[in-house]
């Protein structure tokens, strides 16, 4: 039969195209140019590369089976080593501080050349096939202030490893970063908390950087400066972690990892890219209770799990907690307390007494409901 006539003045809806999904099932999606960490664009990047972009580092795949830092050295800290170093650092690499590290400049043995961060850029782009546009002068010069930081560390902690600051060594890591970063995508840890994308109570490993304020006054608090190895964060202490600062306590000199949980990142509550000016306005709050020693070799970044401390480690003042330890010593029968509302009277009882009362009340209840049938009746 012929459809009915459309009522007068009822329009029907245009006809549309069938809908097609942006990703059809059983297809791969297509990778992203890589961000844009200064104007605060999403990374997309996934698989091999942004894009066509090739890979230029193997990310230590062949490294199987890789043991610890410490076992190699019986667990002992740097300090603690028997022996003299046989090679002598130079003296601007023992020196080396992450506000130095930017302008320092590495020695290209090969070439006979020294290098900046500008002239690394220039060789992972010429030399390693590194692209252009996805390696931003800003995120390289980041990237080059934090590798040169933490291998003059390396080369300070173990100074038969001089060649760490080198140019080889350096570009090596800056390869990484590039590959990691910028091709897979793999955000560290405090890009993650400062675009709004991981919170900041998540547990992690920090280094102390710099101590930027030990603070003035009775209620003034410390401001401190800690990385992840990849980007670096602004943190106020509270007066529990103030008062060790001041103390000299050697968990919170530069150069100590310290292990955050439950972290208050404080000031825009929008995502701020890590480069960006606005950048600068967020800070970490950290609390007594959240904070605790690292080992000398624990990895930077995020923790897959909270760890608990014990709980005469923790202070009343010191914040929340976010996992303790706690011994169950004795377990109590359950107890019943019972107020009179006539005259406010509490009575205690165990769970015998509990179920006496209990038949009492019930028996005089059905008394009571046997005695009004009867009235009604």
């Amino acid at each position: 039969p012929a459809p009915a006539p459309a009522p007068a003045g009822f329009k029907p809806p245009a006809r549309t195209k069938q809908f097609n999904p942006p990703i059809r099932p059983g297809t791969r999606a297509v990778a992203s140019t890589a961000s844009r960490l200064c104007r605060g664009g999403g990374t997309g990047t996934g698989g091999t590369g942004a894009g066509a972009a090739p890979s230029v580092h193997d990310l230590f795949s062949s490294r199987t089976d890789r043991e610890r830092l410490g076992s190699f050295f019986d667990y002992l800290k740097p300090g603690e080593r028997p022996g003299a170093p046989s090679v002598v650092l130079d003296p601007q690499v023992r020196a080396m501080s992450a506000d130095t590290a930017a302008g320092y400049r590495v020695r290209d043995e090969a070439n006979d050349r020294v290098l900046d961060a500008n002239d690394v850029r220039a060789v992972m782009i010429s030399e390693h096939g590194c692209v252009d546009r996805l390696l931003e002068p800003d995120w390289c010069a980041n990237a080059y202030r934090w590798t040169v930081w933490t291998q003059s560390c390396v080369a300070r902690a173990f100074p038969d490893a001089a060649d760490a600051v080198k140019a080889p060594a350096v570009i090596d890591r800056m390869l990484y970063r590039y590959e990691r970063e910028i091709l897979r995508a793999q955000r560290p840890w405090v890009r993650r908390v400062l675009e709004r994308d991981t919170p900041a109570k998540s547990p992690a490993v920090l280094c102390v950087v710099a101590i930027r304020r030990f603070g003035a006054g009775r209620d003034g608090r410390a401001r401190l400066e800690l990385t992840d190895g990849w980007y670096g964060v602004d943190a106020v202490l509270d007066a529990g972690l103030t008062s060790l600062l001041r103390a000299g306590h050697p968990g919170l000199r530069v150069g100590a990892k310290v292990l955050v949980q439950g972290a208050e990142l404080r000031g825009s509550p929008e995502p701020v890219p890590p480069l960006s000016k606005n950048a600068k306005d967020l800070h970490l709050a950290l609390r007594f209770n959240g904070v605790r020693p690292a080992r000398w070799d624990a990895r930077l970044g995020s923790v897959k799990r909270r760890v608990a401390v014990p709980l005469r480690t923790l202070r009343p003042d010191g914040g929340a907690c976010a996992s303790a330890v706690v011994y169950v010593e004795r377990v109590y029968p359950c107890a019943f307390i019972e107020t009179d509302e006539a005259t406010g009277k509490r009575t205690h009882r165990g769970d015998r007494a509990e179920a006496l009362a209990r038949d009492r009340w019930e028996r005089a209840r059905d008394s009571e409901v046997e005695r009004i049938r009867e009235e009604g009746t």
